[in-house]
């Protein structure tokens, strides 16, 4: 398997949790590639953030052995394998851990914590009562998300800038100040709502989904050719660093591309 490709779509900020590095697959002869472990891309449509994971991975599609996403890079690492399989003709086994469908509820969730950490309340960040809501709703995300980001990364702008203001900055000391913390957060929420924009393609391939064990979605993946779920008895962020989960991993790449 010295020759063998795997994709990693790991987020690497905003989580106390394991890591897909956990698994340790270089150690058995994979070339892992981890796309977004300097930066997201910017881009909240799945197909060009996609595209852009694809293209920063450097991978070469005849040498991919499969595909893995973390969490809510569920539908992301689908998506890769889709546009692979249209593209190039290459049908991937996707493996999943701890990975969950990212919905519009989960979206506002993540986003009213992100305001919480500014000092803003859920009816406090965005001008009028229930915006949040009307600007997370399912559609809007999906044919509006350039807007949504935009309007997302201003109210938290203008938040920070409110909070250091306090200090006696001058304007521009403030943007310069803010513009790095709400940079992260957007980066992080940019990735979420394109995990949400997935068209959760059917490839032709399977699905491995390790889960540890509190881990409430179980179900078979949706548009795989078949799902294979595993749990593993660790919590969530010891779960990618379990030999079993190690084990299973290697053991499901071996029977999907016969190597």
């Amino acid at each position: 398997m010295a020759d063998r490709q795997l994709i990693a779509i790991d987020y690497p900020g905003r989580r106390d949790s394991g890591r897909l590095l956990d698994l340790r697959l270089e150690e058995h002869g994979f070339d892992v590639r981890y796309p977004i472990q300097l930066r997201s891309p910017d881009e909240p449509d799945a197909g060009p953030h996609t595209a852009a994971l694809i293209k920063a991975s450097g991978a070469e599609p005849d040498r991919l052995a499969g595909i893995l996403g973390y969490c809510m890079a569920g539908h992301l690492a689908q998506e890769v394998a889709g546009r692979l399989a249209a593209d190039h003709g290459v049908v991937l086994p996707v493996v999943l851990v701890d990975s969950t469908p990212c919905t519009a509820a989960s979206v506002a969730e993540e986003c009213r914590a992100v305001f919480e950490v500014f000092g803003a309340g859920a009816g406090g960040p965005l001008p009028g009562p229930g915006t949040l809501e009307a600007l997370l709703d399912p559609g809007t995300l999906r044919d509006r998300p350039s807007y949504v980001i935009a309007t997302l990364r201003d109210a938290m702008l203008r938040r920070v800038m409110e909070t250091l203001a306090e200090d006696g900055a001058e304007e521009r000391e403030l943007k310069e100040a803010a513009a790095p913390v709400v940079d992260h957060y957007v980066a992080w929420l940019t990735h979420l709502v394109a995990a949400h924009n997935c068209t959760a393609p059917a490839w032709g391939g399977e699905v491995l989904h390790l889960v540890s064990r509190d881990h409430p979605f179980r179900a078979d993946w949706p548009g795989s050719a078949a799902t294979r779920t595993e749990a593993v008895d660790a919590d969530r962020a010891g779960l990618p660093g379990t030999a079993r989960a190690r084990e299973t991993v290697l053991a499901f790449l071996r029977d999907t591309t016969g190597r």
